[in-house]
């Protein structure tokens, strides 16, 4: 007769929801932070444009910040959602819609990992490009382009800055995503380790399974042989 382990909770449960809850709320305060940043970045401009000098027109080139905070703001948002997901099924029994725990521990593991690591990624260029590179403003007047101590001096009037580490929200966004990536990567790892420990645990009740039913089958043997000889 076997045991079923349909309604055992697969291990590390404490573990895989205390950081799923981490990866899950950094996820979402990056995301925030990115999409923040998006729409401050934005405003910045516009205000600049809109207080330059009569006539001068203000071109504002952050192309190399923003398109990498796009992508790494999209990251974060995915992984706040794949942690959101997965912080449930910590709590369903070892077999969900047909798939082994073992198998789906590992499939989470997999998924998370991988974005973790595209956060990771897209992480690495935006805190290169926040600490040592500017926004490229050039001011023209007609066909005439104005120097650049000119622009400078207009930025210093509107209390403005084109260095992005300047910018606080640039700061913050290019920190507290670190703690993302931290709590993304060991969550992973402990999914990692759940599922290889899930797998070793079913391997060994299917063991002692077999090894009780030949025991109960050795037995009949011994009793049937008994029998006949009485």
């Amino acid at each position: 007769m076997t045991t079923s382990t349909n309604h055992e909770v697969a291990p590390h449960r404490l573990a895989r929801l205390v950081l799923l809850a981490l990866t899950w709320a950094f996820g979402v305060i990056s995301g925030s932070l990115g999409l923040n940043a998006l729409i401050k970045s934005n405003q910045s401009k516009s205000y600049v444009k809109k207080n330059a000098p009569s006539g001068v027109t203000v071109s504002i080139n952050t192309n190399d910040i923003f398109q990498v905070g796009v992508v790494l703001t999209v990251a974060c948002t995915l992984l706040a959602i794949l942690a959101s997901l997965f912080f449930p099924l910590t709590f369903v029994p070892r077999k969900l819609f047909g798939i082994p725990t073992a198998r789906g521990l590992r499939i989470q593991a997999y998924l998370l990992a991988f974005t973790t690591l595209w956060v990771f990624a897209s992480l690495i260029p935006f805190d290169i490009f926040a600490r040592n590179r500017s926004a490229k403003v050039t001011a023209t007047l007609g066909k005439l382009t104005l120097p650049d101590s000119v622009v400078a001096q207009q930025e210093a009037m509107l209390g403005v800055s084109p260095v992005y580490w300047k910018q606080n929200y640039v700061r913050w966004q290019a920190i507290i995503t670190w703690f993302a990536v931290l709590f993304g990567a060991l969550a992973s790892i402990v999914l990692f380790m759940a599922s290889r420990r899930t797998t070793s645990s079913t391997h060994s009740n299917l063991d002692s399974s077999s090894d009780r039913e030949l025991r109960e089958k050795e037995a009949d043997v011994r009793t049937s042989g008994a029998t006949a000889t009485a």
